[in-house]
């Protein structure tokens, strides 16, 4: 009977002990909030795969409003979320948002007519200026750029398009410049840069503009990085660089925070026109909240359990290892007391059998 009932009440606590674990799984599905078109759905893209071969699965969602994606990402219910910025962050305006890391500089390309090949951005003064949608990344950081060489909507013609229409207006020639930010390894950059039509317009102030305009940098486009053979460009060209920064909502669970971390390594790690290899992925340069896993992934890499272990199971031991140390402790210490007190009554009844005879 005490045996029967030992049995039950052990089978009891296993099977709560599996559902608490089953309930502490951490999720498999998370989404990713990208713009329709450009280096975020492309750099998506690369992700997904890589995802799934640990066993989650991301889904991309787009939407035309990028800048207020870092809103998205941090709204405090639903699945968990990823996505990416380009603009300056603070936690005071986003206490739910923590940073991943930089995965890359993204040039701002400033497309001109072969007549303004030449001049300077403060030369499009009262020309025609064509930007991507007003709520994206590239016209919210253009504007400010713009702005610093006192081009408005007071003095100057600016035009907001979607990206293929503001594709065919710089072809066509409708318009006196473009304004895109996207990866150096975008095939929109390289179509556009063998366009005989039009040239990229240097910012020799670019390192003193880099200190007006938040998260922004200076990066130089080397001859020939286009095109060797064409030595295309013909000239070191200098640039403002914008850093793409990944970001999460802060309760997104440590291990897929390691995922994500391995897999922005995997994917950035290599050369471009404007870094060095292994240069990126890097700690992100923002005013957030520093995420512990993420400190910890870049001063020491991968936990040994994420190297080792299955997805669920590393998540778990990650989770519980402080609990686990301790009951484990417990019971050592609880097993000894019972050996000691086991012993001493053996001694006893021994010492009482002998006195006895």
């Amino acid at each position: 009977m005490i045996l029967t009932r030992k049995f039950f009440v052990g089978i009891s606590i296993a099977i709560l002990i599996l559902i608490f674990f089953y309930l502490s799984m951490p999720p498999r599905e998370i989404t990713i909030y990208v713009a329709p078109g450009g280096t975020h759905l492309d750099t998506a893209e690369i992700y997904k795969p890589k995802f799934a071969a640990r066993g989650l699965t991301l889904n991309i969602q787009k939407r035309s409003d990028i800048a207020n994606i870092k809103s998205h990402v941090g709204q405090a219910n639903g699945e968990p979320t990823i996505g990416f910025s380009g603009t300056a962050l603070t936690s005071a305006d986003l206490p739910n948002i923590r940073a991943a890391g930089v995965t890359t500089i993204m040039p701002m390309f400033v497309f001109v007519k072969s007549e303004f090949a030449d001049g300077r951005l403060s030369d499009l003064n009262g020309k025609q200026v064509c930007l991507p949608p007003a709520q994206s990344i590239t016209t919210l950081m253009a504007l400010e750029v713009l702005t610093a060489y006192g081009i408005s909507d007071d003095n100057s013609k600016i035009n907001y398009f979607g990206l293929q229409d503001l594709l065919k207006s710089l072809k066509s020639g409708s318009c006196d410049a473009g304004i895109i930010i996207l990866a150096t390894d975008s095939q929109i950059i390289k179509d556009l840069t063998t366009n005989s039509d039009l040239s990229i317009l240097d910012f020799p102030d670019s390192r003193a503009i880099s200190t007006k305009v938040e998260n922004t940098e200076e990066v130089i486009i080397p001859i020939g990085a286009f095109d060797s053979i064409n030595q295309l460009p013909k000239k070191n060209i200098r640039l403002i660089g914008v850093p793409n920064t990944v970001i999460f909502r802060s309760d997104l669970d440590p291990e897929i925070i390691y995922a994500l971390l391995q897999i922005m390594k995997e994917s950035h790690a290599a050369a471009t026109m404007v870094t060095k290899a292994f240069d990126f992925p890097k700690p992100a340069q923002q005013l957030l909240i520093e995420d512990d896993t993420v400190k910890n992934f870049y001063e020491n890499g991968l936990p040994w359990s994420s190297r080792a272990l299955p997805f669920w199971l590393s998540s778990l031991l990650n989770k519980y290892s402080v609990i686990l140390v301790f009951l484990i402790t417990i019971s050592i210490a609880f097993n000894q007391v019972l050996n000691y007190f086991n012993w001493g009554g053996y001694l006893l009844r021994t010492f009482s059998k002998k006195t006895q005879d």
